[in-house]
């Protein structure tokens, strides 16, 4: 099992990291055709609450459905299974279609909830994006759940595939179009890319599963997972409203500050899908796993294996992303449109943001061993508790600091979040590893403060050279010392993985 974890992680990995690389040509092409200005942040304020509404209903209904389709095809068979699947995808096939009509009849309060400082003929402009955005809600919905399928059976590669489509439609919708169409050239790559989307993930799950229309609101199956979707919704819902207080914020702070955290997210994103994701989505399916099995002693060494994991890779990274922002965000991001006080803000955004790293992929794989534990509860009182902590923080900060306000104050609330999460975790299974973890953790802190100090001389020494030279070579010196001293020190998590 190990061996297939670990093959499954890396495979993923792959995918992503392949995803990702389109991924970041998709931001450069729009950055370079784009800039940062009020017509990014326009698209960027409707795309983002799109995004979250998509967001909170997908995750609620596909962390709820995976251990529900694990369990029932273990104990009933194939065709109860695929009975069950084709009426979830056509039960929120429907509850996505009423979605996207309230989108569209209610762009114009959207908009002016989104931007309330914003004029007329920008609102305007907002809520024509709304509308465009709304069309594609179904196919997204829609695709997150066969993701989801897919994962259950553990065929990883194509959910990371999707990601690949998706930046892919939206640069060439960009180069095509940006002359004749500007900025709606975006808008309208988005549902083309979910709708795609839709198509590839489709056919491959059909031959997983047998899928035929089938509407039962009473199907026991679809009650139970509407029951334990409810929660997650709940905590989905109150991370996207400080999403959206943050980009209120932001849209009051300075032009091109909406702009400048999403241009920031997707570099954010790029670590966490691929590293923390990758492996949290393979630990997500051995965590259903254990729970289906009783076996709650592996699940707690799956746990530890993988907190082990994610703080090994991701201490140095968040190190050397603090050290070299400013060239990572100039690497990617300046030229044509995307002039320098974009990369000034962007950058800033990116090192605060980079602190949290760690943070905030131990507390998602956290949240996946409760989902795999069927408690969807203690996620929403504690992510509910989060985003109280990190508004309070945020705005409080903005008072004091401006833009840099807004990532800080999710730093500190991600932080908080993570020993909550602890706590209640504990609770409810007991001891959880973190004493047999301590030492390693206080190796690897070493570690990553040796990366910070020679990565700084090489920045130090480096400075006259160009963003991409500094950068390389502060990173490979970094991780190059980084990892001689776990070696030196005997760190297990190495030893063992």
């Amino acid at each position: 099992m190990k061996k297939t974890m670990e093959k499954s992680a890396v495979m993923l990995s792959i995918f992503t990291v392949a995803g990702k690389g389109i991924g970041f040509l998709r931001m450069m092409v729009v950055a370079f055709l784009f800039g940062a200005n009020y017509e990014t942040d326009a698209y960027y304020l409707a795309n983002g609450l799109v995004s979250n509404i998509l967001y909170a209903l997908s995750t609620a209904i596909a962390v709820s459905f995976l251990p529900i389709y694990i369990e029932k095809k273990a104990r009933k068979g194939e065709e109860e299974t695929s009975k069950f699947t084709s009426n979830v995808i056509t039960v929120l096939s429907v509850l996505a279609v009423i979605v996207s009509v309230a989108v569209c009849v209610g762009a114009p309060l959207l908009a002016k909830l989104s931007a309330p400082s914003y004029e007329e003929v920008q609102l305007r402009q907002v809520a024509l994006y709304f509308r465009v955005l709304a069309v594609g809600i179904v196919f997204s919905l829609v695709t997150s759940l066969l993701k989801s399928l897919l994962d259950a059976e553990e065929i990883y590669g194509y959910g990371a595939f999707s990601g690949i489509i998706f930046s892919v439609v939206t640069i060439v919708f960009a180069v095509l179009f940006y002359k004749t169409w500007g900025i709606l050239s975006l808008v309208v790559s988005v549902p083309a890319a979910y709708f795609i989307q839709y198509i590839f993930l489709n056919v491959r799950a059909r031959k997983c599963v047998k899928i035929t229309f089938k509407f039962d609101l009473h199907e026991e199956g679809l009650k139970v997972l509407l029951y334990s979707s409810v929660p997650v919704l709940l905590s989905n819902t109150t991370v996207e409203i400080l999403q959206l207080v943050d980009r209120m914020l932001a849209s009051s702070s300075a032009e091109g500050a909406v702009s400048a955290l999403s241009y920031s997210a997707n570099l954010n994103d790029v670590v966490i899908s691929v590293i923390s994701a990758s492996l949290i989505t393979v630990f997500f399916t051995e965590f259903s796993k254990n729970t289906v099995n009783n076996n709650v002693e592996f699940l707690k060494r799956n746990l530890q294996k993988g907190l082990g994991i994610l703080i090994l890779i991701l201490l140095p990274i968040s190190v050397i992303t603090v050290l070299f922002g400013e060239d990572i965000v100039t690497i990617v991001y300046y030229r044509g449109s995307f002039g320098r006080e974009a990369v000034e803000l962007t950058s800033l955004a990116i090192m605060i943001y980079a602190v949290s790293w760690v943070a905030v992929s131990v507390e998602k794989l956290f949240i996946k061993v409760f989902f795999a534990l069927n408690d969807t509860k203690k996620p929403m009182i504690i992510s509910i508790s989060v985003v109280l902590v990190n508004i309070i923080l945020s705005v409080s900060f903005v008072q004091l600091l401006g833009f840099a306000g807004i990532p800080l104050g999710t730093v500190c609330a991600e932080i908080f979040s993570v020993i909550l999460n602890v706590f209640f975790l504990q609770r409810k299974i007991g001891s959880i590893g973190i004493k047999e973890l301590i030492a390693d953790i206080g190796k690897m802190i070493m570690g990553a403060l040796a990366v910070g100090v020679v990565s700084n001389i090489v920045k130090i020494v480096m400075a006259e050279q160009a963003a991409l030279v500094r950068f390389a070579s502060g990173t490979v010196v970094g991780l190059s010392v980084y990892a001689l001293v776990l070696v030196a020190l005997k760190c297990q998590v190495i030893r063992k993985h």
